[in-house]
């Protein structure tokens, strides 16, 4: 997409981006590759919460045809090229009130003095500040309101149905990640031993799930990474990147080494380095 995006700023238009530090996962390189090619470059640097989850594109024209695009596409090869990715797209002429709005709601964001201009240094401080966050125990366990109880009580219906390969499908916020250790918690009253493999496709998310199943299960030295630098030693309850089972020896791991297999992000699977696991995973996948 570069030379794109370097063609339409060498003819005098703009190009503005606005992002986060939000779980460490926006690349520094990408930022400063687009500020290379003459984007206008804001960052929230706040770590002590999420403030803008967004992935969303403003094409404005000045011939009243702007169009939007709101979905889950982040800029990134994955999202981009090789993932399964869901948009809507509204036209200025047909929406004119949500591209109104759109463009409003950007307009604030980028006049609001919590973006800052990129920082390469300033931004790599708040990464790791985002690296050190420790999730602390409450005194209160993880209890699933009712809608994630009555999603609970389908899955379990399934599996006592001979159907253990389940797909659980629900909107941005509703607690997907507390599900499945939720669901796992359940599972362990009848296996209690029930070896654990959790796959996602960035360490952030890892990092996350492991640190919600801890609490979940109320268990600190729960579960083992499996990406980049990391390696389990006890195989019992691991969290692993994508990338790191698609390049390994998968054959060195017995198909039925673990008996529940998360996948996040499933929109991610038809992705060819899905296809190793999928070849080889055993076991039950929730």
């Amino acid at each position: 997409m570069l030379p794109a995006l370097r063609r339409h700023v060498q003819s005098g238009r703009d190009l503005r981006i606005i992002t986060t530090v939000y779980t460490g996962s926006t690349e520094p390189r990408a930022l400063e590759a687009l500020e290379a090619l003459g984007a206008q470059v804001r960052i929230s640097y706040d770590t002590s919460k999420t403030r803008l989850h967004a992935k969303a594109w403003l094409f404005h024209r000045a011939n009243g045809h702007s169009t939007v695009y709101i979905g889950s596409s982040n800029l990134t090869h994955w999202a981009q090229v090789t993932g399964l990715e869901w948009n809507v797209r509204a036209a200025q002429q047909t929406n004119p009130a949500l591209v109104a709005k759109f463009e409003a709601t950007f307009a604030s964001y980028w006049a609001n003095p919590q973006f800052e201009a990129f920082d390469n240094e300033k931004f790599s401080k708040a990464v790791e500040r985002t690296d050190e966050t420790i999730i602390d125990f409450t005194p209160f366990d993880i209890e699933p309101y009712p809608f994630q109880r009555q999603i609970l009580e389908q899955l379990q219906v399934e599996r006592s149905r001979g159907r253990p390969h389940n797909l659980v499908v629900a909107a941005t916020g509703t607690g997907k990640t507390i599900l499945a250790g939720l669901d796992y918690r359940s599972l362990r009253d009848s296996i209690p031993s029930a070896r654990l493999l959790f796959v996602a496709h960035q360490r952030e998310i890892l990092e996350q799930s492991r640190a919600t199943f801890r609490h979940i299960l109320r268990d600190g030295a729960f579960g083992e990474l499996w990406f980049s630098g990391h390696r389990p030693t006890r195989w019992e309850h691991v969290f692993a990147s994508i990338q790191t089972l698609s390049r390994t020896e998968l054959d060195k791991v017995a198909a039925d080494r673990f008996d529940v297999v998360i996948v996040d992000e499933f929109h991610h699977a038809a992705a060819d380095s899905y296809e190793a696991v999928r070849q080889t995973e055993g076991g039950t996948r929730v």
